[in-house]
């Protein structure tokens, strides 16, 4: 066989090969808008605006912070932070990688052959054939290619783009529930440092009104069980004022945790006691499709149409051309090849993808639909929720709080003045504090069934009840 010959073959078949070479473009995936963080708790909370996702993952790690803590430093300090949301990003990249991998098309492949070699000779007379060693060889090179039909490379590469998209939801869904866990991780941590305040306003009074007691016992002015009784209640308040020291520390390391740090911050600064108007539910369940569980469905339906569209293409045969050449070491000629097969579709015509496919696609409209059925269930069970609370606070904040300190300052009162004892002023004074107890659960209860609503909705309170006022105001201007 002669070198020079097959280089030959070889530079007819290469541009063949070299013309199904096509390079696919690389695809960045569709982001969804970033919801804000509400506005309702960031007049409380002063927080500010976010960064895009796609980039508030790849800047310089946020320090961790020191001084007093606001809900933007936590909030900024946990996006930067947390590992969940550094992965999803990995997985939106791979699967901008395997658009890629889909817009490929099939390799080529080359195929040698050598027949009739190292036979012997078929008579003994010298003009009967020779096929021993390579005198009778016949060598063989060909290149096949498929080629798919049906546009299978475009909607392969059209399904791999949804899938992408797709991907890129769960960031955003992933990234309101953080927002959502950590405004209730810094609520929780305004309240435990409230309830410590007043356990030591407690812990405080209760030392002094010892004290005193146990002045006047010496001095035989009051009842020795009097001094017992304040003591009980100062070993009381000291006990309750560790308990709340205690679930100070673990509210700090709750949110610290979220961005996987010790905590190392001063105090928490926010206005606890604010309570902004609620938007009514009906104005707030128009907003429900912009959720991340309802709004993906529309590109999760896109995923599910595409991956019907290539199940259907896939029922299309595709053929597969060969081109070669053969040379005869005998003669020293050659001769040209070509080829062409295409599967038969008689029993597998791709009917089950197919009729998966679309009972898929059925399925899409289903979950979306009950995606929106449950969150709806869950707004209308927060909004009662937050107005309940919201309700009560105020009541204890503007009757029932100043009615019962009202009380204890008179029987503190009467007290020094002989005309009460000291158990009727330590139970008024118990009162008030466990009502004062009782305002900051239903504050710290509204501020995080708020944080909830509008991890929901995806957009900020004050904003809706603001375009609801605005609604309204443009009503009555165009009534006669």
């Amino acid at each position: 066989m002669r070198l020079p010959l097959w280089l030959g073959l070889l530079a007819a078949i290469a541009p063949v090969a070299g013309c199904l070479r096509l390079a696919p473009a690389p695809y960045t995936a569709s982001r969804p808008a970033p919801c804000p963080p509400g506005q309702g708790s960031a007049e409380t909370f002063a927080r500010v605006s976010l960064p895009e996702p796609a980039a508030e993952y790849q800047t310089l790690p946020i320090e961790a912070p020191t001084g007093v803590l606001t809900l933007a430093d936590a909030i900024n300090r946990a996006l930067d932070r947390h590992p969940e949301l550094a992965a999803l990003e990995q997985e939106v990249a791979a699967r901008e990688a395997e658009v890629l991998q889909a817009d490929l098309p099939p390799n080529p492949e080359l195929e040698a052959e050598i027949e009739d070699l190292l036979g012997g000779t078929s008579g003994a007379e010298p003009e009967q054939q020779d096929l021993s060693g390579f005198t009778g060889a016949e060598a063989t090179l060909t290149l096949s290619q498929t080629i798919e039909r049906a546009g299978k490379r475009l909607k392969r590469r059209h399904l791999a783009e949804r899938q992408a998209d797709a991907a890129a939801w769960d960031i955003e869904a992933r990234r309101l529930e953080l927002l959502t866990r950590v405004q209730a991780a810094f609520v929780e941590l305004l309240a435990a440092q409230e309830k410590v305040n007043l356990a030591r306003q407690l812990a405080e009074i209760a030392t002094q009104a010892h004290e005193t007691v146990a002045r006047r016992v010496e001095a035989g002015k009051i009842s020795p069980i009097e001094e017992k009784q304040s003591r009980v209640a100062w070993e009381v308040q000291r006990t309750d004022l560790a308990a709340a020291e205690a679930e100070l520390d673990a509210a700090r390391r709750r949110l610290a945790a979220l961005w996987d740090a010790q905590p190392v911050f001063g105090e928490a600064v926010g206005d606890l006691e604010r309570l902004p108007p609620l938007p009514a539910a009906a104005d707030l369940e128009t907003l429900l499709a912009d959720n991340p569980e309802v709004a993906r469905w529309a590109t999760e339906m896109a995923v599910r149409r595409a991956a019907l569209e290539l199940a259907e293409a896939e029922a299309r045969p595709d053929p597969t051309l060969r081109v070669g050449a053969r040379y005869f070491n005998e003669t020293e000629n050659h001769a040209l090849i070509l080829g062409f097969s295409i599967p038969l579709p008689l029993f597998d015509r791709n009917q089950g993808q197919i009729a998966a496919a679309r009972h898929r696609l059925e399925q899409a409209e289903s979950e979306q639909a009950a995606a929106r059925r449950r969150l709806r269930e869950q707004l209308i069970e927060l909004h009662g929720r937050a107005a309940g609370a919201r309700d009560e606070a105020e009541r204890l904040r503007t009757v029932v709080l100043p009615d019962a300190q009202a009380v204890y300052e008179s029987l503190l009162e009467g007290f020094w003045l002989g005309e009460y004892y000291l158990i009727n002023v330590l139970d008024a004074q118990q009162r008030v504090f466990e009502l004062r107890g009782r305002y900051l659960d239903k504050l710290t209860e509204f501020q995080q069934a708020t944080a909830e609503l509008e991890g929901l909705i995806g957009a900020p309170l004050a904003t809706v009840a603001a375009d609801a006022a605005g609604a309204n105001d443009r009503i009555e201007e165009t009534e006669p």
